[in-house]
């Protein structure tokens, strides 16, 4: 047993009220992973919340229809008192938003990440760069613990590396992912089911969002780089929450030739979320740090306090001369 998983444990054993959260605008990862570990801590009879900053992109919705995890800022959430806080695939507090307000100033707080750039703020930091998700470091710490996994939880655990490996494409994707995903099919996970509803289940008004974001696709650098748009404009004109926009940055790598694609999101007036993919050779975590993002290799973003055509100037740029 791996000693960080091991002191986890005994803290899970010593607490009586666990908040669990990860950064903002979860993704699939975060959610399935959060979910794991909280049914993990309710089995030992404790008192646990589950808090996120951000949106719920409609496609996951199914995987919590206890509505389990909480997005809005409640004084029932910042009351809660925990004597024990767990981030999930957060390389720093800071990412987790207003959450920071329901932690104490004291308490025992365990990072559980994957990210390279993680700034090891916890008491205890679980860190492994070798995982593709979070996902499957939850999967080890119900196996330590001992406790069956049921195919809910199975389901979870899935769905987290699922997403996290875009269907086991990327090349942070191992022989470890596969195997531990064929093991949660073992214990009931449906994975028709999960890819169905997460990939392959749109809303009319999400498809024709999709289509009128790749009709202005722009290419640049002589096809090098690939460039997609969401405005608030658009949100509006189909009526879509800005977490369903997730996933729609890897169209960007679908043209044949290039290396670097992005999504520019409009989040406010003066605000503009970058999320950037590239080809396997480029990394592009290193461009998101400079911005004050991070990410992974091939998966990376970060946020400027800019309008939304000034952000694509400046991060266009930058991209000409970085790759």
């Amino acid at each position: 047993m791996r000693k960080e998983i091991k002191l986890i444990l005994e803290s899970l054993g010593r607490a009586k009220r666990v908040l669990i959260t990860s950064h903002q605008d979860p993704d699939g990862d975060s959610l399935g992973s959060q979910l794991a570990l909280a049914t993990l801590a309710e089995g030992w009879k404790k008192k646990v919340l589950i808090a996120n900053q951000g949106l719920m992109p409609s496609k996951y919705l199914f995987l919590d229809p206890q509505h389990k995890i909480i997005l809005e800022k409640t004084n029932e959430v910042l009351k809660f008192n925990p004597d024990l806080v767990i981030v999930l695939e957060s390389p720093y507090l800071e990412r987790i938003g207003w959450v920071r307000e329901v932690v104490p100033q004291k308490v025992t707080l365990i990072s559980i990440d994957h990210h390279p750039d993680n700034s090891s703020y916890g008491s205890i930091n679980y860190l492994d760069t070798s995982a593709a998700a979070v996902g499957e470091m939850v999967y080890a710490i119900w196996l330590e613990a001992g406790y069956p996994i049921s195919p809910t939880v199975a389901n979870w655990l899935y769905a987290a590396i699922l997403t996290d490996t875009g269907r086991f494409r990327y090349s942070s994707t191992t022989a470890r992912s596969l195997r531990i995903c064929a093991q949660l099919l073992d214990l009931g996970a449906d994975a028709r089911l999960l890819t169905d509803r997460i990939y392959f289940n749109f809303s009319q008004q999400n498809l024709k969002m999709l289509g009128h974001v790749l009709s202005g696709l722009e290419l640049y650098d002589g096809g090098k780089i690939s460039c997609l748009t969401v405005d608030q404009a658009s949100l509006e004109q189909y009526q879509i929450s800005s977490g369903d926009t997730e996933g729609l940055v890897d169209y960007s790598l679908f043209v044949d030739g290039v290396q670097v694609g992005a999504l520019f999101k409009e989040v406010s007036p003066q605000r503009t979320k970058v999320s950037l993919r590239s080809q396997n050779h480029l990394d592009i975590a290193q461009l998101a740090r400079q911005y004050g993002g991070g990410g992974h290799k091939n998966a990376a973003g970060f946020a400027l306090d800019q309008p939304l055509l000034e952000a694509k100037k400046l991060v266009l740029g930058e991209l000409k001369k970085w790759i």
